[in-house]
């Protein structure tokens, strides 16, 4: 009867949240509920959705202890299928086009348009709607900006179909759900989007490629764990996929997570179970590709630490007022860094200005410098710059080049007489 047996995890393969509740679903439209075709075919290696699946059937064979249910998916992929299967337990409305005749190649048909259908498939009755919610973080967008390739499947953009209540003044939302930052981090911006008219879902999309650990965390932190709590479910099923860690090849180098990151909400998992629903977990594997290692492969490594946080004793409940204290320190270290970080650019600028000033004066001083030396010099009183003034017996004033040579003083007398003399005695 299941009594005493309260955390379960199944290690089955294949996956199976893409299926949706026909088949394979589109994933290229606004409603990922429409179905691509009749019948049954895989999409994403998926053949049955083992959680949804699973998820029914508590709520029909054990109705009267399983009337709610949360179904959480934290696979780097979208589960469009589980979020198909989710919202069809409210009737849909489907268009398929229909084209007849043509086929002589020029792309026109002789009768064309769309059928209208309805797909209705209740778990239980009417009041599924407000028995489900379905949670999931996955990776979303672009791979590059402007390449086109999008992540698979192209579906979960941010969004939530039931408007969230925050805290008022006093610390009370009214409903004990809270929700942090959820109009600016946690925003519908565009994408795919599920029915509003259904059960509760709630999309966080990752974007990429690039590690968002901190995203993620926040992600489940302020927005799915307390929409979880506030569910207040009989049981809470798990779409576990391991293929979001950092050495998984599968997720083209989205949200990057490590061991620690799964341990940390699975424990936060099985805190609001022990609160809300007797500490009933039913963990279902889905994707985790990394197998190289074998039992020290990152796959390997992610399963157990789920496993052991599944295991452990763990008699905590989820308090509100942890996640809104952790939010706090948070914004704290953050206020404090750029704190940091604008006295050390106020700092950088002052010391670029005295830098900038001192190159100022540099530059003053050497332009006056060079008009001195451009400019003629003036003359001394005596006519003379530099050169010595001579006297009248041949002798100088003023400084002299001791490069050159002294000369003695010149007899003109004697010398005069000396040649009068040479004169005479030629004749």
């Amino acid at each position: 009867d299941g009594e005493g047996i309260r955390k379960v995890f199944c290690a089955v393969r294949p996956p199976g949240h893409h299926a949706g509740p026909s088949g394979a679903v589109s994933g290229s439209g606004t409603d990922p509920t429409a179905v691509s075709k009749s019948g049954s075919q895989s999409h994403g290696f998926c053949l049955l959705n083992n959680v949804a699946i699973a998820a029914a059937y508590a709520m029909n064979v054990y109705r009267k202890q399983i009337k709610r249910v949360a179904i959480v998916d934290f696979d780097v992929h979208h589960g469009n299928g589980t979020e198909a299967c989710v919202s069809s337990v409210i009737p849909v409305e489907l268009k398929q086009r229909v084209a007849i005749g043509g086929g002589d190649g020029s792309g026109t048909f002789k009768l064309e348009g769309f059928v209208k259908s309805h797909v209705f498939k209740p778990w239980v009755d009417v009041g599924d709607k407000d028995a489900i919610l379905f949670a999931s973080s996955q990776g979303y967008g672009e791979s590059l900006p402007g390449s086109g390739h999008i992540f698979y499947p192209g579906t979960g953009a941010t969004i939530d179909t039931r408007q969230p209540r925050h805290l008022d003044a006093n610390g009370d939302s009214g409903s004990g759900e809270y929700l942090v930052d959820d109009e600016h981090e946690f925003q519908y911006k565009g994408g795919s989007r599920p029915t509003f008219h259904g059960p509760r879902i709630i999309n966080v999309g990752i974007c990429g490629p690039g590690s968002q650990r901190g995203l993620w965390h926040r992600a489940w932190r302020d927005k799915i764990l307390p929409a979880v709590a506030r569910h207040d479910p009989d049981i809470i099923f798990i779409s576990a996929g391991f293929d979001a860690h950092a050495k998984d090849d599968m997720n083209s180098g989205y949200i990057g997570l490590l061991e620690a990151d799964y341990s940390w909400v699975t424990e936060e998992l099985v805190k609001i179970a022990n609160k809300h629903c007797k500490g009933r977990i039913v963990s279902v594997l889905e994707g985790g590709y990394r197998i190289q290692g074998g039992t020290v492969s990152p796959f390997a490594r992610s399963v157990a630490a789920h496993v052991r946080a599944l295991g452990e004793a763990n008699f905590k409940e989820w308090d509100m007022g942890d996640a809104q204290r952790e939010r706090q320190r948070e914004i704290a270290i953050e206020e404090e860094k750029m704190r940091k970080q604008q006295e050390e650019l106020r700092q950088l600028i002052a010391e670029q200005d005295d830098h900038i000033d001192d190159l100022k004066d540099v530059m003053q001083r050497t332009s006056t410098a060079a008009a001195a030396a451009a400019a003629p010099a003036p003359a001394s009183i005596n006519g003379s710059n530099d050169a010595a003034a001579v006297t009248v017996d041949g002798s100088s004033e003023g400084p002299s080049n001791s490069k050159r040579r002294r000369r003695a003083a010149v007899d003109y007398v004697a010398l005069n007489a000396k040649l009068e003399k040479e004169q005479s005695n030629n004749k």
